[in-house]
């Protein structure tokens, strides 16, 4: 995971002293008030955040993050990502590569497709391109219908790849990884990956690649604990500040 950042009252030693010199019996609920507002605030920087460090972010990648405020029983604000995602697979689980740096998991398509390990799938020169730069969703769906790729469940939480009915003529056909010519005559000179049949005398057409993911493939492009810390220190005085305007301390 990669992890959250949270809004206490201890964030800044400044505000600290704030609290010491006012006291009342007002400055709990003014105190949670501005600890949520400073999260809603540091939510929204982190949403901006991914506009410039990602290539055209989808919606889904834009809603990950997911607010939880401050209450009496847990005084404190928290921004983290969802837990729930594609696929059931957590948004930060997906973009831990962006923050953390190193290599990506293996995607719901490339474990049908039982990738060899240390491989990925990376969409080719003949691959229809969605408005985020991603493998269209019909393209994919195409590719594992004609290949008639399922998913069948033989415990919880895993999945095989399986074949099922007789071989027919595709439309799609795969070069795997470590293929040798007396097992792939005819596919021999070409890069691992899936190729479309265009027509009959024209050669196949690169649609998804198979290539090796290095180590370092990932460099960090969204330092999500960093954004998040600067935003809240950024913020959380001058909220604070608004909210003691909003809960006065009473007269006893």
């Amino acid at each position: 995971m990669s992890g959250s950042v949270t809004v206490t009252r201890n964030d800044l030693p400044s505000l600290a002293r704030m609290l010491r010199d006012l006291g009342g019996n007002q400055m709990p609920f003014a105190l949670l008030a501005a600890m949520t507002r400073a999260g809603q605030a540091a939510r929204t920087d982190l949403q901006a955040a991914m506009r410039t460090s990602f290539d055209r972010p989808t919606r889904w990648t834009l809603n990950s993050l997911f607010l939880e405020p401050a209450t009496k029983t847990k005084p404190q604000a928290a921004v983290f990502f969802k837990t729930w995602g594609l696929g059931g697979v957590p948004a930060g689980r997906l973009l831990a590569p962006q923050i953390l740096g190193g290599m990506r998991a293996l995607k719901s398509h490339e474990k049908l497709l039982a990738m060899r390990p240390g491989y990925i799938v990376v969409p080719g020169k003949w691959a229809d391109i969605d408005a985020y730069g991603n493998v269209a969703m019909g393209m994919m769906r195409a590719i594992m219908a004609q290949l008639d790729l399922r998913r069948t469940v033989s415990s919880p939480g895993r999945a095989q790849t399986r074949r099922r009915g007789a071989r027919r003529r595709e439309n799609y056909f795969i070069v795997p990884v470590g293929r040798t010519k007396a097992t792939h005559p005819k596919t021999s000179h070409l890069p691992p990956g899936i190729y479309r049949v265009a027509a009959t005398g024209v050669a196949p057409l690169l649609v998804l690649a198979f290539v090796r993911q290095r180590r370092n493939s990932y460099k960090v492009r969204y330092d999500f604990p960093r954004l998040g810390a600067a935003s809240v220190e950024r913020h959380l005085p001058g909220l604070l500040q608004r909210a003691l305007t909003e809960f006065p301390p009473r007269r006893r």
